[in-house]
C-alpha cells in the first residue's frame, strides 16, 4: 500500500512539475512586459513599423494632389516607441489606451502650408484638407494600435490573465515542495528511493515537454499571420520560437536529471546484489 502511495505521489509530482515548468516559461516570456519590449528592439520593430506606416501614407498622396514631402518628419521613431509602449502598458497593466495624434496633425498641417506656399497654390475647399489630415492621423494611429477597439476590449482580460499567471507561480512552487516533502517522509528510511521517485517524476515531465515541443513544431503554421503585417508576424514567430526552445531545453534538462536520479537507484540495487555475492 505504501509503495502505491509513493507512485501516486510521484505521478502527481510529475504533473505538478510539468504544469509549473510551462507556467514559468509563459510567465518569463509572453507574460513579461520587459521580455516583450526587449524582443521589439531585437527585431527592429519600431523602425520597421515606422516604414510600414509611411508606406501607407503614400497610398493617399495621389488623391491629395500633393507630393511625399508633406509627410516628412510628421512623426519620429521616439514618438512611435512611446505610443507602442502605451499599447503594451494597456495590454499588460490595463492602462488607458490613448495615442496622441495632435502633434502629427500639427506637423502635417505645417508641411501642407509650406507645400502650398512654395508651389503658389490656393485651396478652394479647406474641408478636403482637413479630411486628408484626419485620415493621415488615423492611419498613424491604426498603424500603432492595429485594431484599437479590439485592443480596448481584450486589455482587461489580458492584464488579469497575466496577473493570475504571476500570482499562481508561488503556489505551484509550494505545491511541488509539499509533494517532495511527502516523498521524503514516505522514504525516510531509504533515501535512495527518494531519488528514484523524484527521478521518475522529472524524467516523465521532461519527456512530456519534449513531446509537446515536437508536436507543436510539426503542427504549427504561421502562413495566416502574415495578413496582419510582416513586423507583427515576425514578433509572433520570435515569441513562439523562444517559448518552444525553452520548453525543449527544460524538457531535456529534466529528462537528464531524472535519468541520473533513476540510475542512482539502479546502481544501488546492483551494488547490493554484488555485495551479497
Amino acid at each position: 500500500m505504501k509503495k502505491i502511495i509513493k507512485y501516486i505521489l510521484s505521478f502527481i509530482l510529475m504533473i505538478s512539475i510539468l504544469i509549473t515548468a510551462l507556467v514559468t516559461i509563459v510567465a518569463n516570456t509572453v507574460a513579461s512586459k520587459q521580455y516583450v519590449v526587449g524582443k521589439l528592439d531585437e527585431i527592429n520593430f519600431y523602425a520597421r513599423t515606422a516604414d510600414i506606416i509611411k508606406d501607407t501614407f503614400n497610398n493617399y498622396i495621389m488623391q491629395s494632389g500633393m507630393d511625399e514631402s508633406v509627410f516628412e518628419n510628421i512623426f519620429q521613431e521616439d514618438k512611435l516607441r512611446q505610443d507602442v509602449n502605451i499599447l503594451i502598458d494597456a495590454i499588460y497593466e490595463n492602462k488607458e489606451l490613448n495615442v496622441e495624434v495632435d502633434s502629427v496633425k500639427e506637423k502635417l498641417t505645417a508641411n501642407i502650408d509650406k507645400y502650398l506656399e512654395e508651389n503658389k497654390l490656393k485651396v478652394n475647399n479647406t474641408e478636403e484638407i482637413k479630411n486628408f489630415i484626419n485620415t493621415i492621423a488615423d492611419t498613424y494611429k491604426n498603424g500603432v494600435l492595429y485594431s484599437g477597439e479590439v485592443i480596448k476590449q481584450i486589455t482587461p482580460i489580458t492584464s488579469k490573465a497575466i496577473n493570475a499567471i504571476h500570482s499562481v507561480l508561488p503556489l505551484m512552487y509550494a505545491a511541488n515542495a509539499v509533494l517532495v516533502i511527502l516523498l521524503i517522509v514516505f522514504n525516510w528510511k531509504g533515501k535512495i528511493n527518494l531519488a528514484k521517485y523524484v527521478g521518475i517524476s522529472l524524467f516523465a515531465a521532461g519527456l512530456t515537454l519534449i513531446i509537446i515541443n515536437i508536436i507543436i513544431n510539426i503542427s504549427i503554421n504561421f502562413s495566416g499571420i502574415e495578413i496582419i503585417n510582416a513586423v507583427v508576424a515576425d514578433l509572433i514567430k520570435t515569441l513562439v520560437g523562444d517559448i518552444l526552445n525553452f520548453v525543449l531545453y527544460t524538457g531535456i534538462a529534466f529528462a537528464i536529471v531524472g535519468f541520473i536520479c533513476i540510475m542512482l537507484k539502479v546502481m544501488s540495487i546492483k551494488e547490493k546484489a554484488t555485495s551479497k555475492h
